[in-house]
């Protein structure tokens, strides 16, 4: 969750609600969220694009997911965040349906399901983690469990960063 400048963390407030159930389905890997709460995960993308992240995961893993609406949230977060790793992460999981094309990944994304597939499209295009990148010298170091990308960090790989 992210708050704006000035604004303390608010238990109360229904995007934080929202938040926790979104990361508790992404987490679970089951897509529990109703379609008004799913809109309006939608909706608070551009407040926080986190949200949008995550439900466009969750819509990736619908049996039948809405490649329309995933590619509009593609492009809305790639109009807020740029070239950010989870957003590649969406592109290169939609493979032939993203009219982008991501020729690599060099940062690691901050969720796990990003992670899984970056990683699933390199059994076919191993190009996309360049070698001696970011990413690459974190692959041994992953942590499973939780929502979020978690890998240790070797003093070498400390002293790089």
């Amino acid at each position: 969750m992210m708050s704006h400048e000035g604004n303390g963390f608010n238990p109360y407030c229904e995007a934080v609600r929202l938040s926790e159930l979104a990361r508790h389905a992404l987490e679970q890997g089951r897509n529990i969220i109703s379609t008004p709460l799913m809109n309006k995960l939608l909706d608070e993308k551009f407040e926080d694009p986190m949200l949008g992240i995550i439900a466009a995961h969750l819509i990736l893993a619908r049996r039948r997911p809405n490649w329309e609406l995933l590619h509009i949230i593609t492009r809305n977060l790639t109009k807020l965040l740029g070239q950010h790793p989870d957003v590649q992460a969406l592109l290169v999981a939609m493979k032939e349906r993203s009219k982008v094309k991501i020729s690599t990944v060099e940062c690691p994304p901050l969720l796990r399901k990003s992670w899984s597939c970056i990683t699933k499209a390199t059994h076919k295009r191993a190009s996309l983690i360049p070698q001696g990148s970011i990413i690459a010298r974190i692959a041994n170091e992953i942590v499973l469990g939780g929502p979020w990308l978690i890998h240790r960090v070797t003093t070498e790989a400390h002293q790089e960063m």
